[in-house]
């Protein structure tokens, strides 16, 4: 009697009688005694009935079918008929992975057996199974958790073996700041071993989002990788492999009293007009033709973008009446806050690095603006948050700040908001205030 679907283990230099493809009754029997599927554990029902098939074997019955028939490296039989199958050589750890083969016959039924990485060598295990179409193709899919071997077997053909390897990619945690000039270590883990690693670097001042190819490197045996570039200027980097991109990573280049200027936020200031009040908390509206530039005040990092305009007139809620925003917290410590916003550029996301009068958005009418003529809201406070808005529209007027870089002039807003925040401690604990 032949037994069908029962996985065997072919054990270091024992050889299988040439053209057979059979194997010892005993080893079958050892092997479901002792073994688990590699997806799980076999149903105890299944191996019941397994072994009790085994055990009343006809006397005669000394060998099964084999895992691995007689077969040509190819897949191909003397008859002429065909098995064939592929899988891609690297996926991404956890992924799903699809094969897919062709067999000769439509509707033939086709098994996958299965070795995964830290299983006892040469054990293969049919955990898949599937029938090929009218065209004879057939596919089935797997989660790639570690390194995968596999096979398909049919109608006593067997397919060629093939080598899935399970892709990951990790980037540490670069340093927060390095001397001007300095030597940075980026460093990280990729498998499978020896894989190509690309470091893509933004420097600041770069266009938003750019980000160019800076170095390449290739993981250890390990799988560990490291490279080092020198601080020119803030750089915010990733790394790239197998189709996997890490985190980003930013450091900065500290200059002994980096020096801190100023634009105005419109650009030309000439377009624009606004006035030294405003309604309900100090901050100023600054009109100017729709689509006109919008553009980052000093230094600094984003903090917070809105790219969605989710405002409702019926509901009116005032965390998302800004439409279309931006907030950037400058080289000054000082938060800056620009809403109304027609679009914001792709590159512009939080942490972020931007230099003066770099651009970020056009001006617009979103949020509760619509219909009141194109303005930016532009509003100044501390550094709370994320997440929190009542503080970030503004805590003091910026109209003077406004009026000194309009005419090209550099006054700071620093001592203002330090005389604001002294006053408010409690106020600002309750958001997280920066430096508190």
């Amino acid at each position: 009697m032949r037994v069908k679907s029962v996985y065997v283990r072919r054990e270091a230099g024992q050889q299988l009688a040439p053209g057979s493809g059979a194997i010892p009754m005993t080893d079958v029997r050892a092997a479901v005694l002792r073994r688990t599927s590699v997806f799980g554990p076999l149903p105890v029902v299944r191996r019941f009935i397994l072994l009790l098939t085994l055990v009343l074997a006809p006397a005669g019955a000394g060998t099964v079918a084999a895992a691995t028939p007689s077969a040509s490296a190819d897949g191909t039989s003397s008859a002429g008929s065909t098995l064939t199958i592929s899988g891609p050589a690297v996926a991404p750890r956890n992924s799903l992975v699809t094969i897919r083969g062709t067999a000769t016959l439509p509707g033939s039924a086709v098994v996958i057996w299965f070795h995964h990485h830290g299983q006892p060598s040469g054990l293969y295990l049919p955990s898949r199974t599937a029938t090929s179409d009218a065209a004879g193709n057939w596919s089935t899919t797997f989660t790639l958790a570690v390194d995968f071997q596999y096979f398909a077997t049919t109608g006593g053909l067997r397919s060629a073996l093939i080598l899935t390897k399970a892709a990951s990619l990790t980037i540490n945690r670069g340093p927060a700041t390095v001397v001007l000039g300095g030597t940075v270590t980026i460093s990280g883990t990729a498998l499978p071993a020896y894989s190509t690693v690309s470091v893509y670097f933004h420097k600041a001042g770069d266009p938003l989002g750019v980000f160019g190819i800076h170095r390449t490197t290739r993981s250890s045996l390990g799988g560990t990788w490291s490279t080092t570039y020198a601080a020119e200027a803030d750089e915010t980097y990733y790394a790239a492999a197998n189709g996997l991109v890490s985190s980003r990573q930013t450091t900065l280049a500290a200059q002994p009293n980096r020096p801190v200027v100023y634009r105005f936020p419109v650009d030309p200031p000439t377009v624009t007009s606004y006035a030294r009040v405003h309604h309900d908390y100090p901050a100023t509206d600054i009109f100017a033709p729709c689509g006109s530039r919008m553009v980052a005040v000093t230094g600094g990092v984003v903090q917070e973008v809105s790219r969605v305009d989710v405002w409702n007139p019926a509901t009116d809620d005032p965390a998302v009446r800004g439409g279309l925003s931006i907030s950037l917290v400058g080289d000054d410590g000082v938060r800056y806050y620009a809403a109304h916003l027609l679009d914001i550029l792709p590159g512009v996301a939080p942490g972020a690095r931007v230099v003066a009068g770099q651009l970020l958005g056009h001006v617009g009418e979103t949020g509760n603006a619509r219909g009141l003529g194109c303005h930016v809201h532009f509003g100044i406070s501390p550094p709370c948050g994320p997440g929190e808005w009542s503080i970030r529209r503004g805590t003091f007027y910026p109209w003077p700040y406004l009026d000194s870089w309009r005419a090209g002039g550099q006054l700071s807003p620093v001592a203002a908001m330090n005389s604001w925040r002294a006053a408010h401690l409690a106020e600002c604990a309750a958001h997280r205030l920066a430096g508190t």
